[in-house]
């Protein structure tokens, strides 16, 4: 427990010049995402100080090999690296039907490919400190559901700051929140299915923010409200299967 605390706070210092300075620069790395976003560099930074201490090198190599685990069945991932694109059809589908004024989407297969190779390596320096190192230490001693929420938690708070940075309303940031926990529940209980596959992580991380940017117009028209219930109605029913199918297998010891 207590590297567990000391996780969480030692990501929480080390981000504090970085909201900081997305507070001071007005700057965009992308369309809606602030020069905040460098932070994802925190996670992993944290994990590897934190791995070092307890195990040197070796401990932070076996943590850094666990990016290239494809677990026990390959063809989660596919299924995972469909979610995102599923549910954000969806959302888009449902804000047509009530009308709003959603334009067509326009992707370019070059563009996404070229998304999709800076967000996978951005959602690996965020998993490997959210999965790889807290949540297997979070499910010994809470187990799927409280550990993903905890986690969920944590995860969204920790965006806050780069959220407001990014003038988002207070009500946006609430759904947006709803949203980010729900993401996290669908992940971990798709992490035990897949056999504790960290790159499975990886890949459904990498997919939300690639379907974020080519959602209209650059993620623009992005509804935290509907892709929330739409995301939390998810995470409900995978748990519910998970559960009930006792699918949901033993905690791995860190």
């Amino acid at each position: 427990m207590r590297s567990l605390r000391a996780y969480f706070i030692l990501v929480t210092l080390l981000t504090i010049p970085v909201w900081i300075l997305g507070l001071a620069v007005d700057l965009e790395l992308l369309p809606g995402l602030p020069i905040g976003a460098v932070a994802v560099i925190c996670p992993a930074l944290a994990a590897g100080i934190l791995s070092y201490r307890e195990g040197g090198w070796k401990s932070v190599l076996a943590l850094l090999s666990r990016l290239l685990d494809f677990g026990r069945a390959k063809w989660w991932l596919l299924a995972i690296a469909l979610v995102n694109p599923l549910l954000f059809d969806l959302a888009f589908l449902v804000a047509r039907g009530f009308l709003n004024p959603v334009p067509d989407p326009e992707i370019s297969i070059t563009h996404a490919l070229v998304l999709l190779a800076l967000f996978l390596p951005a959602a690996a320096l965020e998993e490997i400190g959210w999965t790889g190192f807290a949540f297997d230490r979070l499910r010994t001693r809470f187990g799927l559901l409280s550990s993903g929420l905890l986690l969920g938690l944590f995860w969204a708070l920790w965006h806050f700051p780069t959220l407001i940075a990014a003038g988002r309303a207070p009500g946006w940031i609430v759904w947006w929140t709803v949203w980010t926990v729900s993401a996290r529940l669908i992940m971990v209980t798709a992490y035990d299915w897949a056999g504790r596959s960290l790159f499975a992580m990886v890949l459904y991380h990498a997919m939300s923010n690639l379907c974020w940017q080519l959602y209209p117009v650059n993620g623009s028209f992005f509804d935290p409200q509907i892709s929330g219930m739409l995301t939390a109605f998810a995470a409900l029913c995978l748990l519910a299967a998970a559960y009930s199918k006792r699918h949901v297998s033993a905690p791995r010891q860190p």
